[in-house]
């Protein structure tokens, strides 16, 4: 709406409903006050010439749709618009779903010049789609316009979050491009792989508190103190995300001073797998090296095995921790490329077998799943003392939650966590009941 404004179109918006069950503590007509306040405020952020409220029933529409076509059809008669904008007819709210017959009546009953229509996303992705259209120039009038729906807001939840329609969007954009993604392409897969790392640990060699170990204490005397501790555990960590999970074991020294201490030794899993939401992957090895010659540059070395729709899978892991090189293998011989599609889109290189899109909706269902199916069944491997968690939730700005906990004794552990609300807390749990 903002760049038709900006281009000097006359942008009007016409509310079939007002939106009152939105507001079910007050009585209906302060709740149409109110909600059309809201959007009229709104309207302003965003260029609209004019805003128009038919007061139909919310959440009735389907019932409704002569009387609304009715509403609507002098006012499209008036403004005789060139494009109409309006929720997409497969969305899941039934009021949306209304919104292209409520027109196509109205449309009859007042027959006009030529109309184009362009359907929307709200509550549910397009599974197609014909037209982008880039909004960030414009993004900062859009939060402005949201902001002005006070009654909608949920308290701790940020107006600058992307919504969980956002993150099922691109989740559905990823799977989509990888479904079409040509046999041999250049891209670099380390990205897409590593991002759960690339999010937890940004690495800046020339500042002590952002390299390996990612601390430095810049206060004197302190600064100057040295450092000679051994660091050393037997599956002492567990690493739970959507793609890994693992238990660890390290056998590291630090040392240097507290300005610029270094680690040396390694770190390594000795079990765990890499889940995809159309096959998993054993992990053989997997072993972080700290070098004396490059201890702030520290090595990856990994391998990961599986079996899926009969290719025999390979995943090896090299470079370093700030810049990782993955490279995938099979037999029969698959490109990077074919690999990912399998194991990502469910898409075999030959068609040996196809996936319906119901099929295919149930594996990622299943996938995004795994983490609440593992609380309530348990996990197979042993409950160490530290746990590591991450990406169970997408924080209101967009990034990535994490959390450790450690074990204290059976029932109590002390917690730390980057949360939702893009807070970092620490706390004490106590386990109420044993699974």
């Amino acid at each position: 709406m903002v760049k038709h404004a900006l281009a000097d179109d006359r942008v009007s918006v016409v509310f079939l409903t007002s939106g009152e069950l939105g507001l079910s503590s007050v009585t209906p007509g302060e709740a149409h006050r109110r909600r059309e306040a809201e959007a009229t405020a709104a309207g302003e952020h965003l260029g609209v010439a004019e805003c128009r409220f038919l007061r139909l029933p919310d959440w009735g529409l389907e019932s409704r749709i002569e009387d609304a076509a009715g509403a609507l059809a002098p006012i499209l008669a008036s403004m005789q618009p060139a494009l109409i904008y309006l929720p997409h007819p497969g969305d899941d709210h039934p009021d949306h779903r209304a919104c292209l017959p409520i027109i196509r009546a109205a449309r009859r009953i007042v027959p006009g010049p030529h109309c184009e229509l362009r359907g929307y996303e709200v509550w549910t992705p397009l599974p197609v789609w014909h037209l982008c259209n880039d909004i960030g120039l414009t993004m900062d009038r859009k939060l402005a316009a949201i902001r002005c729906y006070h009654s909608q807001f949920i308290e701790g939840r940020s107006t600058e979050a992307p919504t969980f329609l956002d993150q099922l969007r691109q989740l559905h954009m990823s799977l989509l491009k990888l479904d079409q993604m040509p046999a041999n392409p250049s891209t670099d897969f380390s990205d897409t792989v590593t991002m759960d790392v690339r999010d937890l640990v940004a690495v800046d060699l020339e500042r002590p508190s952002q390299r390996p170990p990612f601390f430095s204490v810049e206060q004197p005397p302190l600064a100057d103190w040295g450092l000679d501790v051994r660091v050393r555990g037997d599956r002492f960590a567990r690493i739970l995300s959507p793609v890994l999970r693992a238990s660890a074991s390290a056998d590291l020294a630090l040392r240097g001073t507290l300005r610029n201490p270094r680690l040396v030794g390694q770190a390594f899993v000795d079990r765990g797998r890499l889940a995809f939401p159309f096959g998993q992957l054993e992990i053989q090895q997997f072993q972080v090296l700290f070098t004396e010659s490059d201890p702030y540059r520290p090595k990856l070395e990994g391998r990961a095995e599986g079996l899926s729709f009969g290719y025999n899978l390979g995943m090896d892991l090299g470079g370093t921790l700030a810049e990782p090189e993955i490279t995938f293998t099979s037999t029969p011989p698959m490109t990077t490329s074919e690999v990912l599609q399998m194991l990502m889109a469910g898409s075999l290189p030959r068609n040996e077998y196809s996936y319906s899109t119901r099929g295919k909706a149930q594996n990622m269902g299943t996938y995004l799943a795994s983490d609440l199916l593992t609380q309530l069944a348990g996990d197979p491997l042993e409950e160490p003392r530290l746990t590591f968690r991450s990406a169970q939730r997408v924080s209101s700005n967009g990034s990535l939650t994490y959390s450790v906990e450690y074990r204290l004794t059976d029932r109590w552990s002390a917690v730390a966590e980057y949360d939702r609300w893009n807070q970092i807390g620490a706390g004490v749990r106590w386990r109420v009941l044993e699974k």
